[in-house]
Formats: C-alpha cells, sequence, structure tokens
C-alpha cells in the first residue's frame, strides 16, 4: 500500500496532471480534492494541491513549483512530501467606526 505522505516527485507532479493516481489493478488511490491558485514569484510560480486518501478519507497537502513560459513550456517540481491538512472554518471578527 501506497503511503500519501511517500509519494515521489514524479507520483506528485502525475497527480497535479491527471487529478488521481492509480495503483497497479487501476483503482484510484489518491484524488485531487482542490487546487490553489499560481502564486507568481517572477522566474518561478508556487500552487497548493489538496488531495484525499480515497482508503482512509484523509486529505494531504503538497506545493507544486513551476518554471518555463506560457509560450513554450514548463517545467514541474514537488520538493517538499505530502502533510496531512484539515479544513477548519475560522471566523472573522472586524471593528471600524463609522458616521453615527
Amino acid at each position: 500500500m501506497l503511503e500519501p505522505t511517500k509519494l515521489t516527485e514524479e507520483q506528485m507532479i502525475q497527480l497535479f496532471r491527471e487529478d488521481y493516481l492509480l495503483d497497479d489493478d487501476d483503482n484510484i488511490l489518491f484524488e485531487v480534492h482542490e487546487t490553489g491558485e499560481w502564486i507568481d514569484e517572477g522566474k518561478y510560480s508556487d500552487k497548493e494541491i489538496i488531495f484525499k486518501d480515497v482508503l482512509t478519507n484523509k486529505f494531504y497537502s503538497f506545493y507544486l513549483t513551476r518554471s518555463g513560459s506560457y509560450f513554450s513550456y514548463y517545467e514541474y517540481e514537488a520538493c517538499d512530501r505530502p502533510v496531512e491538512v484539515e479544513k477548519v472554518e475560522k471566523q472573522i471578527t472586524i471593528e471600524e467606526w463609522v458616521t453615527v
């Protein structure tokens, strides 16, 4: 069984490109749940990928970096291992002065 925190760089890039990762019997192991927007850092851009382990229903996150050109091609790199994440709801209170 493939552990989500031990995915290789190639497997993470494949997961990003195909929206899922299969086992040897063509069963879905992991599927992309959510992707962030590309954050432009000049020569490089970063994007967060959230994916789900189909067997455990746990979620994991990793960052993908791309370099290259929109007009030619991009090279992708995933430097860190995926980490387990969970979605939480946060409430923000804003205090301001208003005319009376």
